[in-house]
């Protein structure tokens, strides 16, 4: 728990209102507001960096025949860096770290201090590039054209265990991105049967004509 408070009675507010929390050992910290602001920015624009690295990684990894899993595996027993989101994908997305780092190095720019956080641009640059390169590895696979051809989705969400597809990569259109993949291909979106009623969810009411397969049909 981070409190930005400006008086100590600020603070006990607060422990009353997270006493379920702390009592079950959470930390604690007190700070002023500008701080605890940073914090939360800083947080999301470490890991957006942290993920952004690794998928760098396997752009280097697929150019010399290296294996980036068990480079993230090696380099990930060191404690100084810990394996944790350290795992090459699609990028990441959702309402929190495509946003942040935007508006951290639009307000950096605005305080006059660009230059300290001008390495989140490549942050989102690296992974906006990894959807792209899904779509290319797609159309790779399915011998340069997705004509008539129908493609499954396995999941939505920007994240596992989650309904929620805000800025999801999932859910990207690839041809917004790359304007490789012709309109007459098919997308099928698919949920897990774990999570099928995520898919019900109001987040999901937002893409009505999303088209998704039924549990009882051929291809699910």
């Amino acid at each position: 728990m981070v409190y930005g408070v400006s008086d100590e009675r600020a603070a006990e507010l607060l422990d009353a209102v997270y006493s379920a929390i702390l009592t079950r050992g959470a930390p604690r910290i007190v700070t002023d507001f500008a701080t605890a602001e940073l914090v939360k920015t800083a947080a999301n624009a470490f890991l957006a960096t942290k993920i952004s690295f690794i998928n760098a990684m396997a752009e280097i990894a697929e150019v010399t025949g290296a294996d980036v899993t068990t480079l993230a595996d090696a380099i990930g027993h060191d404690a100084r860096i810990g394996r944790r989101f350290l795992n090459a994908g699609i990028g990441f997305g959702g309402g929190c770290l495509p946003k942040d780092i935007r508006a951290f190095t639009a307000r950096a720019e605005e305080i006059g201090r660009a230059e300290s956080v001008a390495f989140l641009r490549q942050v989102d640059a690296i992974n906006l590039r990894r959807r792209e390169r899904v779509v290319d590895l797609a159309l790779e696979l399915l011998g340069g054209s997705v004509f008539e051809r129908r493609i499954a989705v396995l999941g939505l969400t920007f994240k596992p265990n989650s309904d929620d597809v805000r800025d999801s990569p999932a859910s990207m259109s690839p041809s917004a991105s790359t304007g490789s993949v012709q309109p007459s291909s098919r997308p099928t979106p698919r949920a897990s049967r774990t999570r099928g009623r995520g898919i019900r969810s109001s987040r999901m009411r937002r893409m009505p004509l999303t088209r998704f397969a039924a549990p009882n049909s051929p291809s699910w």
